[in-house]
This record gives C-alpha cells, sequence and structure tokens, in this order.
C-alpha cells in the first residue's frame, strides 16, 4: 500500500497523507498546513481532520485561492487560459 501526498490549496506546502499536518474542510474540499490553519485563524475539533465549512476562511470570503483570482481576471479580460498562455509563449520566445 502506498502514501499519497497532498499540497496545501493555499500555499503549496507538501506532507503525506498518513500525517497529521493538515485539515481539509468539508465545505470546499481545500487542505490547508498547519501554517496556514495558524495563519488564518481556521478552527477544528483536534479530534477530526475536518474543519468544519464554518471556520474556513474560504468558505467564509475571507480568503480568495488562486484559481479564483485568474477565473476572475480572465473574465475581466475576455480572455482565455489558452490565449494568455499563447501570448506568453510568444512573448519569451522574442525575449530569447
Amino acid at each position: 500500500m502506498g502514501v499519497a501526498y497532498y499540497s496545501c490549496s493555499r500555499c503549496g506546502e507538501g506532507f503525506p497523507d498518513n500525517c497529521e499536518e493538515y485539515i481539509s474542510c468539508e465545505g470546499c474540499d481545500n487542505i490547508f498546513c498547519w501554517g496556514c490553519v495558524d495563519k488564518y485563524g481556521i478552527e477544528w475539533n483536534e479530534d477530526d481532520s475536518d474543519a468544519p465549512a464554518k471556520n474556513c476562511p474560504v468558505c467564509n470570503h475571507k480568503l480568495v485561492m488562486d484559481e479564483d483570482i485568474l477565473e476572475y481576471c480572465l473574465k475581466k479580460l475576455s480572455k482565455t487560459k489558452e490565449q494568455i498562455s499563447e501570448e506568453i509563449i510568444k512573448i519569451n520566445k522574442q525575449n530569447e
């Protein structure tokens, strides 16, 4: 039986699933490392690795995830990820 690895939804810190170094939100399924739990004041039941959605900064609209920022910016620019990617590739090639 292998060990799966997760990464914190906020900072990207990695950890194995067989440790107790993270909590996950029941509402949005985001996973937070202890550093982010402390930083964002997420409260949890110490007997359970799942934080109730009422304590989650994402579910409470106090923290915006990178994916949401990207989606918002793309909508404001009226562009797709593919279009932006093509523009970046073109600029990078010009700068070589």
